[in-house]
Formats: C-alpha cells, sequence, structure tokens
C-alpha cells in the first residue's frame, strides 16, 4: 500500500487551524495564527515577544503568542471607533 501524500507541507499552517502539537512557529505562521497581517504582527505584536534564534530562522513559542493574548485581553469590549 502507497501512502496517501499529505495535501499541504508540514509548514502550512492556516488561520483558525490548531497549531497541531507544534510549540513554536515561524512570523508568517504566528502572525496568521493571531489573524493578522505581518505587517501588524511586526508593528503591534512582535515587540512584546521572546523568540528563539536559530541562525537567521525566528520561531515564536505557542506559549508567548498565548501570554502575549491574555495580557492584551480587556474585561470590556472597546467601542467601534470606525463610526
Amino acid at each position: 500500500m502507497s501512502a496517501r501524500p499529505n495535501p499541504k507541507p508540514p509548514q502550512a499552517f492556516e488561520a483558525g487551524e490548531q497549531t497541531n502539537g507544534r510549540l513554536a512557529l515561524r512570523r508568517s505562521d504566528a502572525a496568521r495564527a493571531l489573524s493578522l497581517s505581518d505587517e501588524s504582527f511586526d508593528r503591534y505584536v512582535r515587540p512584546h515577544l521572546r523568540v528563539v534564534r536559530l541562525g537567521s530562522v525566528r520561531l515564536y513559542p505557542v506559549a508567548e503568542l498565548e501570554r502575549w493574548l491574555d495580557a492584551e485581553a480587556t474585561s470590556s469590549p472597546i467601542e467601534d471607533v470606525s463610526r
């Protein structure tokens, strides 16, 4: 029996998808996990995260993303300012 090919490469990550047990994500994957563009991630989130550096590769621990979300969460909704 031949194995069925994986429909997407293991590094692919889509918004709303679980981290599939991964402990850390690359920048684009971390941005998508937060439903942000890469630019918004770099501007608003990345400066507040610890990062693992492996040569030119930067890995953002999922626990760091969760910590940032918890710290930024508010108990009361902010009114929509786009009115």
